[in-house]
């Protein structure tokens, strides 16, 4: 029996930068509730059965490898994600609009690209003009409040800046929160 399926794939790329510049810090409230919010969704798309895959311009605790997990939806694809989100650094260490623009490509079309970022800059703005010019559906979940690019196709959906709670506001520690509940609706 011929049933056709079409299996939803989704890009978690989630941006580690909190400053245009390095040399300005860090915000690891910032950082560590972008890390939350790509938990909650990597967690919420693997249980619809989404094929989901998950990239940062940060290292794993301990070695000098990026977080670069292909998308899957295995039994052990949860695990592997939130144990990569768990060890991550909220440093970042590469450059995010490279990495978004490279690891991108990799990705078959009717995808979906999830940009999670606590800033926006000219050159990621540049690489989101590029693949919407391509035809990529892309979205950008926005920690924090700043200006966003008016982009036909660019879906845009703000997130607070502290998803860790009310005991953080104020602090600029590193602190480990991966929060499996729901942050989208």
């Amino acid at each position: 029996v011929f049933e056709p399926t079409a299996a939803v794939q989704v890009g978690i790329f989630l941006n580690l930068d909190t400053f245009e510049r390095y040399w300005e810090g860090t915000d690891y409230v910032r950082a560590e509730s972008a890390i939350v919010a790509a938990a909650s969704l990597a967690t919420d798309g693997l249980a619809r059965r989404w094929l989901v895959g998950i990239y940062a311009n940060g290292v794993l605790s301990g070695s000098d490898q990026p977080l670069r997990i292909r998308p899957g939806r295995g039994p052990r694809q949860a695990e592997a994600v939130l144990e990569g989100l768990a060890k991550l650094t909220p440093l970042a260490a590469s450059s995010f609009p490279r990495l978004l623009r490279e690891e991108a490509r990799q990705f078959p079309w009717g995808s979906t690209i999830v940009v999670i970022s606590a800033l926006m800059t000219d050159s990621l703005e540049a690489v989101l003009t590029r693949l919407l010019d391509e035809g990529r559906q892309v979205m950008l979940l926005q920690i924090g409040d700043y200006d966003t690019p008016a982009l036909p196709g660019l879906y845009v959906h703000r997130l607070p800046e502290n998803l860790l709670g009310p005991q953080w506001a104020g602090r600029h520690r590193y602190v480990f929160a991966v929060d499996g509940g729901r942050v989208l609706p």
